[in-house]
Parts: structure tokens; sequence; C-alpha cells
């Protein structure tokens, strides 16, 4: 009886612990989508007047984007390559942003492209190093986006050319 009760709250706690993993990654992207959305929309007003064309075509990737989080709100994970699908329209966006002087590359392993990754990893990490990176570079900006196996893990990478960071070591920004 005493083992059935120690397996069954066992099982309740195993239960409780992935409510808790879902409710975390739940609150994490309800703060990251009005956070891309505001850096986004902050982006356009900025380029209304000096590129019209450009706004329009931000616009249409700002809605495919709206639309791509709001039909995958229930998903926890996606592949690699639906994440990269996801990044990709909101580099275009950030292409037009930075005007010419953002240079992206991308490099997926064959091996994993079918990984599964936490929804809307990459984009919140990419938009860190683009507004704390790229955007305090003078000169061409750089951001190379990097998905390899090793074994059974999976490696995702995401690196810049900005100036690194500045500040105390206990600053708290961002997400």
């Amino acid at each position: 009886q005493r083992q059935r009760e120690a397996v069954l709250l066992q099982s309740d706690a195993a239960q409780l612990q992935e409510k808790l993993a879902d409710a975390r990654l739940d609150a994490l992207r309800m703060q990251i989508n009005p956070h891309f959305l505001f850096n986004t929309l902050h982006a356009i007003s900025a380029l209304v007047e000096r590129d019209p064309a450009g706004v329009r075509k931000m616009i249409a990737r700002l809605s495919e984007l709206m639309r791509y989080t709001v039909e995958s709100h229930g998903a926890d994970e996606v592949t690699v390559r639906e994440e990269v699908d996801f990044l990709r329209r909101y580099l275009d966006i950030m292409e037009i942003r930075f005007q010419g002087k953002l240079q992206v590359s991308i490099q997926i392993d064959p091996e994993a492209i079918e990984a599964l990754v936490p929804n809307l990893i990459l984009q919140p990490i990419v938009e860190n190093a683009l507004e704390h990176g790229v955007s305090r570079t003078s000169g061409q900006a750089l951001v190379a986006i990097e998905a390899r196996r090793d074994g059974e893990r999976l490696h995702l990478t995401v690196r810049d050319n900005g100036p690194g960071k500045t500040g105390s070591a206990d600053q708290n920004e961002g997400v």
C-alpha cells in the first residue's frame, strides 16, 4: 500500500513539474511577444518617411509573424526548420531596419533540421544580439546563427560582432 502511495505521489510530483515548466514557458512567451512587437513597430515608425517601400514590406512580414505566433501559440516545441523559417521572416524586417548594414549567416546542420526546440527560442536571442550588439556597431553588422548536432545534443549558437556587454556585471535587463 505504501509503495503504491509513493508511486502515486511521484507521479503527481512529475505532473506538477511538467505543469510548472509549461507555465514558465507561457510566461516567457508573454514577455517576448510584446517586447518583439514594440521593437518592430518602433523600427517601422523610424523608417516611414525614409523608406516607404521597406515599411510596406516590414508590415507584411510583421503580419506573417503575428499570424504564426497566434496559430502556433499552443505548440511548446517546433522543429529547428520551423523555428528558422520564423526567424527568417523576422530577419527580413531587421534587414530593412538596418538599411544594408546587417549581414546574416544561417548555417543549419542537416542532422539538426528536424530536432525539436522550444517554440520561439531563437528570435529573442537574435533580437537581443541586434538590439544590444549590432545596433552599437559602427561598421557592417554581422549575426551568425548555427544549429548542429553533437550526438544526442543540439547546439544552437547566435553570434554577433557588436562591442560586447557594457555596464555592471549584475545588470539585469531584457529577457
